[in-house]
């Protein structure tokens, strides 16, 4: 699986992919601490999908750095999820899709498989 890698002065080194999500294709982030089965979307991707977003559970949640602001997150049903080659898929499963994300998607890594290794110099995932 191609792995872009973004590093910020070797201090911080951040890991995306680029994913089919039903009909679209995201630049998301990998990240190994969000849990598992944690897949969260930008809002504007909603009607794309087809989904209805006055028809899905909603809620707003104030941000924990400044209470009197927030997002509104809608949770919503998905068909599929898969890398560019369908190395690894995930289907039919829950999304959240939030008001002002500033990435395309982020989500956790356990869809990938259960024994991955990601190989910094050859910017790829294996998948065991």
């Amino acid at each position: 699986m191609p792995l872009e890698i973004n590093n910020d002065r070797n201090v911080k080194v951040s890991v995306g992919t680029i994913v089919q999500l039903d009909s679209l294709e995201l630049h998301v982030g990998l990240d190994s601490g969000a849990g598992f089965d944690v897949y969260r979307f930008n809002s504007r991707y909603i009607e794309a999908l087809g989904i209805d977003s006055t028809q899905v559970e909603s809620k707003y949640i104030p941000s924990s750095f400044k209470p009197e602001q927030g997002n509104q997150y809608y949770f919503a049903e998905v068909s599929r999820l898969s890398d560019l080659k369908v190395n690894a898929e995930q289907i039919d499963f829950r999304a959240t899709f939030i008001d002002g994300l500033i990435y395309e998607g982020i989500m956790g890594i356990n869809w990938i498989g259960e024994i991955i290794t990601f190989d910094i110099p050859a910017k790829r995932i294996l998948v065991k």
